[in-house]
């Protein structure tokens, strides 16, 4: 019985350790790669803007039998399930 307790308790130990290693490794990593990240910034943010954005779903026209489609299909999906 108490090898057993002692081999759990072993258990638990290396099991804790390795979790423990693997954040310490983990946020070490993220660290790494923040001050990477802050040393080299590659492009400003007045560089993106040249890039074309698509147009929002405020200002895009939907063509009228697309409209007629989806009010149908809403329509008789209600319809079917009262």
């Amino acid at each position: 019985m108490a090898e057993q307790l002692t081999e759990a308790a072993l258990l638990l130990g290396v099991g804790m350790a390795v979790v423990f290693a693997f954040l310490v490794l983990l946020i070490g990593g993220i660290k790494v790669i923040a001050a990477y990240v802050k040393a080299f910034p590659g492009e400003s943010a007045e560089q993106n803007n040249n890039i074309p954005m698509p147009a929002s779903p405020a200002t895009t026209e939907l063509h009228p039998d697309l409209v007629a489609a989806i009010s149908a299909a809403v329509h008789a999906h209600r319809l079917t399930n009262k």
